[in-house]
């Protein structure tokens, strides 16, 4: 998590993952959505780019913290019974 991202491998290792980059000469946040050989696919603020890693610094990963209601792909069948919660 503390690791900067600077190889490809690392970049398609988060993809997914809200990431704080130096981008085209600019500090972005943006969540990675693809990641290949020749560059990455970040979404900053709804506007989908494509950058070179030759034109990307090192990206730091952020943490994010969720509520479980807002996680993409959560249904309310997900919820935690009372056993669960007991231990």
């Amino acid at each position: 998590m503390d690791r900067p991202l600077t190889l490809p491998r690392h970049w398609r290792r988060n993809v997914g993952r809200l990431v704080k980059v130096s981008a085209g000469g600019r500090q972005v946040t943006a969540r990675v959505k693809a990641a290949g050989d020749e560059g990455v696919t970040l979404d900053v603020d709804g506007t989908v780019q494509e950058v070179a890693h030759t034109d990307l610094g090192p990206g730091r990963v952020q943490l994010e913290f969720t509520h479980w209601g807002e996680v993409e792909g959560a249904d309310e069948d997900d919820e935690i019974d009372e056993e669960d919660e007991e231990r």
